[in-house]
């Protein structure tokens, strides 16, 4: 691991920004948003997180003085480091102008491709870059919530909302962070009031703002964090119904096990009681709950009949 200063190369930051690959995916929008390097390639964002703390370089400098870059970037959706590249590249042009051709031709040619270079990154990719960033914030969190850990859903939330402010999709945002850790709830009241606030938090954000403001994505978030839900739920109903079983067989008079049966039968009024108090519908709960309902009823009637 390196520390202390960066050694410039101006071959290197040639090649990064004309490299086909990084053209490639800036033009078509393939670039994922900003703390999302974490799930394309750990490995590579551990180290490049280490190396950034532990090494400074002339960007360093550049970056501390108050002409406003970051605001330039996140208003145009230009990366100025894309910018520093082509003046680059326009600077070997026009040396090789001025040495066979002509000094007087070569500051023309410098003149103009930045100027036209610089109107056609800032127009071209003026608000298109930042949207389309924002359009892969829902589709990144479904893809990667199931390995990311609670730190880094928060991580992620705060930079999503100091780079791009209190966009919509920030409602769609807080509810998968409200349902961080929903596989190891233990207690129906407790899934009932996390389903209540994925749907609408202390703040008003949350699942029901976002159907009403009919946000990018918003089906398929919804469909993903209910069938979490749902899966918990039937965990849930799993173990209570294992622990019914165990229990009627342990018991010698058929009430007794019928009664054990009942018990679940109980539980499972109490699901529908704690979602019905929340006031919000969670889709396929009472498919779930009839089935189960089915379940018991056969087995009580096997018990009547044996």
């Amino acid at each position: 691991m390196k520390f202390g200063f960066r050694t410039p190369s101006l071959k290197r930051r040639v090649s990064a920004r004309i490299s086909p690959k990084r053209i490639i995916r800036h033009s078509f929008g393939l670039k994922a948003p900003k703390g999302f390097g974490i799930f394309t390639n750990p490995k590579k964002a551990i180290y490049n997180k280490v190396y950034r703390k532990t090494t400074f370089g002339m960007g360093d400098f550049r970056r501390k003085t108050t002409f406003g870059m970051g605001d330039f970037r996140r208003k145009t959706g230009t990366d100025i480091d894309m910018l520093g590249g082509v003046f680059v590249f326009l600077i070997l042009v026009s040396i090789v102008f001025g040495v066979v051709i002509n000094f007087a031709l070569a500051l023309v040619v410098f003149v103009l491709g930045g100027v036209c270079l610089t109107l056609v990154l800032v127009d071209g990719k003026s608000e298109k870059t930042d949207q389309e960033l924002i359009n892969e914030i829902i589709p990144s969190f479904i893809e990667d919530f199931a390995e990311a850990s609670p730190e880094i859903i928060r991580k992620l939330e705060r930079e999503i909302k100091k780079v791009y402010g209190n966009i919509p999709e920030m409602e769609i945002v807080s509810a998968f962070h409200v349902s961080k850790g929903v596989s190891k709830i233990k207690r129906i009241s407790t899934l009932a009031s996390r389903w209540q606030t994925a749907n609408c938090d202390e703040h008003g954000q949350g699942l029901a703002n976002a159907r009403a403001r009919k946000i990018s994505h918003f089906d398929d978030a919804f469909k993903y964090l209910v069938k979490i839900y749902l899966k918990r739920l039937h965990e849930l109903i799993t173990i209570e119904a294992n622990k019914a079983n165990r229990t009627a067989c342990q018991r010698k008079t058929i009430k007794a096990k019928i009664n054990a049966w009942q018990r679940l039968n109980d539980f499972l009024d109490n699901i529908v009681r704690s979602f019905s108090n929340t006031g919000y519908t969670l889709p396929g709960l009472e498919h779930s709950i009839a089935k189960t309902r089915i379940f018991i009823d056969e087995q009580k009637q096997s018990l009547l009949n044996s």
